[in-house]
């Protein structure tokens, strides 16, 4: 549900970089509630809690004494807190255990993320680095340069702010009727602005569709350029 609501790969990246995150804090959160739950155990049996002199501290301070442990069954790094008794030693075996695969898991999902989200600027990165340095060995002059490269960069923005059609090709599998309601859709608040236009999409909404699959299509200008020429058909 979460995915629907975005509408960027970089975004989308974030998020999902975001809940792996959450995820492992929730996971830990949980055993350390477990584990606070095994050292409050009122049994004959001496906890953790008692050893290490914890019984009498405020509530929130032995909560993330327990967090602080939980999280170190997770990574490399080490605290003070151990077990004491045979539940509590079997109890952090089978945490360990649960780690290799948990752990191993929500950091292979955070560095593909990473690594995902490092090809994104890369890939812009190079495909500019490239522009400049034709622009230079064919001695462009600087002014259509410049043109040329506030454009391109606003194309690019836009592009990854709204997804191409060509790049959705599942779309090719779309019926006939499918792309042409598709596209008159689209083209609805270009359409309606003239009152014959916006007359024959309220009164003959298939013939639109056609026009609009047909007869309608996009051309991206930069700022000063031609429409329409004279005498042009």
């Amino acid at each position: 549900r979460i995915n629907e609501m975005i509408d960027t790969e970089h975004t989308s990246i974030m998020a999902n970089i975001c809940s792996m995150i959450l995820l492992l804090l929730l996971i830990t959160h949980f055993i350390a509630c477990a584990w606070f739950a095994i050292g409050n155990s009122h049994t004959e049996q001496r906890t953790w809690l008692l050893h290490f002199d914890l019984e009498g501290e405020l509530w929130y301070y032995q909560y993330f004494t327990a967090l602080h442990w939980s999280i170190t069954q997770f990574t490399p790094a080490s605290m003070e807190i151990t077990p004491r008794n045979l539940p509590e030693r079997v109890f952090t075996i089978a945490v360990v255990v649960f780690a290799l695969v948990g752990f191993s898991y929500v950091v292979g999902s955070i560095t593909g993320s990473l690594t995902q989200l490092r090809s994104l600027h890369e890939d812009q990165t190079k495909q500019f680095w490239d522009l400049r340095r034709y622009l230079k060995q064919n001695k462009v002059p600087l002014a259509l340069s410049t043109r040329i490269h506030n454009y391109l960069e606003h194309a690019w923005t836009t592009q990854q702010l709204k997804l191409p059609v060509k790049n959705v090709k599942i779309l090719n599998l779309l019926s006939e009727q499918l792309t042409c309601e598709l596209q008159c859709e689209l083209y609805v608040p270009y359409t309606s602005v003239h009152p014959f236009l916006e007359y024959m999409n309220d009164m003959y909404r298939v013939t639109m569709n056609r026009i609009a699959n047909l007869c309608i299509a996009r051309k991206a200008l930069a700022r000063g350029d031609t429409l329409f020429h004279p005498s042009e058909e």
